[in-house]
This record gives structure tokens, sequence and C-alpha cells, in this order.
């Protein structure tokens, strides 16, 4: 009768897919896929000698190290499940990082120092690459895999994790189990914290290592109690829980009980309508900026490299802009080395004529008629004495 010679400490590489030895007798050898969503693999061991002499099974001897290895690795398939699709396609990212760089270095082709791993990247990217496109058999990565290379350090960190573990757990994020699972601190414990989170809704306004000081200073008394009846204890409650409890509290609420609500009014009160404008040209707004304008021109797909633009790119130019609040047109525009007195003036001429012929010859798809009588500008320090110029215009 054929036996191999199996320990629950080895793997078997099935066609790509990493397996764990699960249970092994004189008859059925049973191989768990260590990821994905496969069912279990019983095979006697003839098929198994089969499939090891075609070249499709593999086997790697000593894998996890120990039987409580292989152990570790098949209680993280279990909790991988839980996770969505992408989540675990992105741990099988990582094992194939690590499994591809663990391959190269066995051959010598690169080693973990910073200068030859960082050479090394792009050739592990292509051969990682590689290595999924077999596995998908000619269908398209999913697009979560179409990620740029893990650094030096983070691949680092991966292999010395998948070398000491074996499991796909333990390149999941340590934050993902967080969440929901942290809030659960049972019934007692949240009466506890519920009924102190009054004292932090105050105008004393206590600061939160305040608050969690006072609630595990009751969990103790209530500990003292309970030891001296003989029942369980409670575990305190760490200032991160604190923290989120905090959180979950509506701003408007919490402002307004800490600091009153005319100040939760003014801050988080909603804003007003704006501006009352009724017709256009009712209020002209003035302003003017030092712009970048070769870059404006490379950008509207002006030749720069004109020798005709050759004073144009050196130094810097201002633009003096007349906005209409109601219609939001431009109502004039005008270019300078610095901004001056007639400057402004030319503005305001400009913004009361028509413009069409000026649009026509820079080539506009549509005229510039936006023009007329101002009947309120507003202006930002544009002048040193804004008002009497404008009166004489």
């Amino acid at each position: 009768m054929t036996m191999l010679r199996l320990s629950r400490a080895d793997a078997v590489i099935a066609q790509g897919t990493l397996c764990v030895v699960a249970r092994i007798d004189p008859h059925i050898v049973e191989l768990r896929p260590l990821g994905g969503e496969d069912a279990p693999m019983s095979l006697s061991h003839l098929e198994l000698l089969e499939q090891l002499s075609s070249g499709n099974f593999e086997v790697e001897y000593g894998y996890f190290g120990s039987r409580q290895a292989a152990r570790r690795a098949m209680a993280g398939r279990s909790l991988l499940s839980l996770l969505s699709s992408a989540e675990r396609q992105l741990v099988f990212w990582k094992i194939d990082w690590c499994e591809t760089f663990l391959a190269a270095e066995a051959s010598g082709g690169v080693s973990r120092s910073d200068r030859s791993c960082s050479a090394f990247i792009s050739e592990l990217e292509r051969r990682v690459m590689g290595k999924m496109r077999q596995a998908a058999n000619g269908n398209a990565l999913p697009d979560i895999l179409l990620r740029p290379p893990p650094c030096r350090t983070s691949l680092m960190g991966w292999v010395r994790i998948w070398e000491r573990a074996r499991d796909p757990m333990a390149l999941v994020k340590k934050s993902r189990f967080n969440g929901v699972n942290a809030r659960k601190i049972g019934r007692d414990r949240e009466a506890i914290l519920q009924r102190k989170l009054a004292n932090y809704l105050h105008p004393n306004r206590i600061l939160a290592p305040e608050l969690h000081r006072a609630i595990n200073a009751e969990i103790r008394e209530r500990n003292a109690d309970a030891r001296s009846a003989g029942s369980a204890t409670m575990p305190e409650i760490s200032e991160s829980t604190v923290r989120r409890r905090l959180a979950e509290i509506d701003n408007f609420e919490l402002c307004a009980a800490r600091h009153g609500v005319a100040e939760a009014k003014y801050r988080l009160g909603g804003y007003g309508a704006g501006l009352q404008i009724d017709v256009p040209l009712q209020r002209i707004e003035m302003d003017e900026w030092e712009i970048d304008l070769m870059a404006i021109l490379a950008k509207g797909g002006f030749d720069i490299s004109d020798a005709r633009l050759r004073d144009l790119a050196l130094g810097r130019y201002w633009v003096c802009v007349a906005f209409d609040t109601a219609t939001r047109s431009i109502l004039a525009l005008k270019l300078s080395k610095a901004p001056c007195v007639d400057d402004a003036l030319a503005t305001i001429w400009m913004a009361m004529r028509d413009k069409t012929a000026i649009a026509r010859r820079l080539g506009c798809e549509t005229g510039w008629v936006q023009h007329g009588h101002p009947y309120h500008v507003v202006v930002d320090e544009l002048l040193p004495d804004p008002w009497t110029v404008f009166e004489d215009v």
C-alpha cells in the first residue's frame, strides 16, 4: 500500500494554491487551501502521488515549522473568510510578493539589503504580475491588484511576518477588527460610561482624560464590592473607547452643552443667503492679482517658445478684474506690470463699453457684450483713495 511521508508541518502547493495538510491517515490525505473559498480536497495517497509526479502538485516539507503554526494558519483561513473579496485579494497579493521574494532570495538573486532589494523591486513586480496572470487563466485581474509595488520597508515587514507565522491573517491590518467589536464593553460598563458622559456635557468642560479616570474610578469601586461578595469583576475601559463615544456625540449638542446655545449657533449655525442682488451691475467687485502669465499662456495652448514672447517671460504681471456679482460675469480685464490708479480707471472704462470687437480679434467663440453703468463698485484696497477717483469717472 502506497503511503506518503507527510506531516502537519508540511504544505502542499496544488496548482499554485498553498494547502495545509489538515488530516492524514493510511488511506486519505485531506488538504485545506490556505486562501480563498475553495473546498477541502481529500485524496488517496496514490492519487496525490500521481499529482506530484505530473508536476501539478509539489510538497514543501517543514513549511510551517510546527504543527501549531499549521493550526494557526487554518484558524486564520476561517477568519479570512469573514473579510470582503477585495480585502482577501489584497492579502493574497501580499503573500505573492512574500513568496516571490523568498524564492528569489533562496536562488541568490536578491538580498535583504537596502540597495539590493530596492534595485530588484521592478523585477519582483514583473514576476508577481506574471504569477497572478497565470493564476487568472487569461481573465482580467481585479482592480485591487493593479496597484503600485510596495516599497522596500513595507515588503521586508511583510516577509518577516510571513516567515514567522505563515498565516494570511497576520498580513491583515491590525485595526481591521477594531470598529464594532471594540465598542462591545458590556451592559454594566456601558451604563457607567453613559452616566459619566453627563459630566462631560457640562459648562465646566472637563477633558477626556478626566472623564476616563472618573469612569474607571467607579469601575474599581464596583469591583471592590464585587470581590467582597465573591462576584465577577469588570475590566477597566480604555481611553480610546471613551474618545470613540465622545466622537459619536452630535457636534451641535456637544458645543451647546459645553459652551452655550448662542456659541453653538455662532459656530455651527447655517449661513444666510448671501448678498441680496436684484439686477445686473448693481454690485461690481474689483480686485487685482499677481499672475504667472507664461504658465497661463502655456495652459491655453500658446507656444511660449516663440521669440515674440521672450519679453513676457521676464518677471510677473498683474491683472485687474471687474466682476458683476449678479450675473457672475467678468466685465473687464486689464494686464499690467504693476498695479496703479491708471489701470483701475482703465478697468472701469472697459466695464462700461461693449468688448465684442476685442473678443472677435482674439478669436473668441462668443461676443463679449456684458457692459453698462455700475451702481456700486466694491474694492479691496485696490487704490489708496478709490472713492475720489471713481467719483471723477
